[in-house]
């Protein structure tokens, strides 16, 4: 009971600690390595706007690959702790069984043999009828066997003979005796050393005790009471089953620990393909310069919002930037310089915008931002707070930047690419007006 009260315990802490071990095989790697983990001013950890088949799909992968592993191994510890507690508590018991079967089968064989060797007449089993060579017999048998004790009832009961001479003459009025002996059925019972019999004698070895019902000529004549010695047995078969318990034990133990180890690194290989897949999709997803998202995400993102838009009536914006006379900054300090320009531009945009808007480089020095839940008026507050914001904060190489931009809100029926092409007629016309400034799309 207390293997199978430990191999509860394991099973349900192994469950208990499912969830923490889905934690660490998700995020462990990521968390890890700090230098491919997102900043929470980056405005990308929320990610409230991927679709599922993109941001998900990672994890479903790796929840796959968990659910997989974590069932190999509940598997290989409840085998392991499974097998030896079978073997204790089945496997025992059986041979047990079988061996008090076999010693049960043996006593009737012998009870039989006796009683065909006993004089013919019209009651054998009587004290009268009872001859000396027979107890002679008995005491043969006793000392060439197993045998500790033999007895023999009459009809009602009474001992006629029995190889402890103090107990001839009892009369057995157990209910089991004229209940189940009398009407024909053998009983026996398996005898501890220094338990009680069912005469409520006490042994001094282990035996077992066995009733066998004599009957001639279609009546119960009697009965032989049986006591085989099975100590030795006994000891024979604890030996035998307990080195086949250590073996079937130390075979899954080390079954056990080949799984754990290789449980292990498949872990590690998981977390390696985790944190390979979540780099793949950041090299995919972001520009690696500002680490924005690039062009190909802004995409994605761009179309999720006008499909919710539609679905539910919910206003958003776009706000297309462009850095003034880039080209001129490249030209006069190098690419260089114009690069951390662009560094400087995003870091300081990312300031300025919220958690839940979206940054993205659009190409070259052009960014756009996504603003959901937000109308036209709100748009503009937005990209202007961004363009004082950045003409306020020289560059520490370049000087005074400034940045033009040009602000729309989706309207029901156009598309996000006909959004986008009003936005952009909308910043070309901050730069035909004198740059620095933010123009409303048509």
């Amino acid at each position: 009971y207390r293997k199978k009260l430990f191999a509860l315990v394991v099973v349900i802490r192994l469950v208990t600690m499912r969830e923490r071990f889905y934690y660490l095989l998700n995020y462990g790697a990521q968390n890890d390595d700090k230098t491919n983990r997102w900043d929470s001013r980056d405005r990308l950890a929320p990610r409230p706007q991927d679709s599922p088949e993109d941001t998900g799909s990672c994890q479903v992968g790796a929840m796959k690959r968990f659910r997989l592993l974590f069932g190999v191994l509940l598997i290989s510890i409840v085998a392991t702790l499974t097998l030896p507690v079978y073997t204790t508590s089945y496997i025992h018991p059986a041979f047990d069984g079988l061996l008090t079967r076999l010693t049960e089968e043996e006593a009737v064989r012998l009870a039989t043999h006796l009683a065909s060797s006993l004089s013919p007449g019209d009651d054998p089993f009587r004290k009268e009828s009872f001859l000396p060579r027979f107890g002679e017999t008995i005491e043969t048998f006793r000392r060439d066997t197993n045998l500790v004790k033999i007895k023999m009832f009459s009809r009602d009961g009474e001992i006629i003979y029995s190889t402890d001479r103090s107990e001839i003459g009892e009369i057995n009025r157990k209910k089991y005796f004229h209940e189940i002996v009398a009407q024909g059925t053998p009983y026996t019972k398996v005898v501890r050393k220094e338990a009680k019999t069912l005469e409520d004698k006490v042994m001094l070895t282990d035996v077992v005790e066995t009733y066998v019902p004599i009957v001639m000529d279609g009546r119960f004549a009697g009965a032989f009471e049986v006591y085989y010695d099975i100590s030795k047995s006994q000891e024979r078969l604890g030996n035998l089953i307990r080195r086949s318990t250590n073996a079937v034990f130390a075979v899954t133990f080390l079954l056990l620990v080949a799984v754990i180890l290789s449980s292990a690194g498949a872990y590690r290989s998981i977390r390696d393909r985790s944190r390979i897949e979540k780099t793949l999709r950041d090299l995919a997803e972001t520009d690696p310069l500002t680490k924005t998202f690039n062009r190909r995400s802004l995409f994605r993102f761009l179309e999720a919002e006008v499909d919710r838009a539609l679905r539910y009536g919910r206003p958003f914006s776009l706000i297309l930037f462009d850095l003034d006379h880039f080209k001129a900054v490249n030209d006069t300090h190098g690419h260089e310089t114009g690069d951390s320009v662009l560094v400087s531009f995003a870091d300081l945009t990312r300031k300025k915008i919220r958690g839940s808007d979206i940054f993205c480089r659009y190409g070259g020095e052009e960014f756009l931002v996504i603003a959901p839940e937000t109308d036209l008026s709100g748009a503009c507050v937005l990209a202007e707070r961004v363009r004082k914001g950045i003409e306020e904060n020289p560059h520490h190489k370049a000087g005074r930047v400034t940045v033009s931009a040009g602000a729309g809100m989706f309207r029901e029926g156009e598309d996000g690419t006909s959004l986008l092409r009003r936005v952009d007629k909308a910043l070309y016309a901050a730069k035909d007006k004198g740059r620095n400034r933010v123009e409303i799309a048509d």
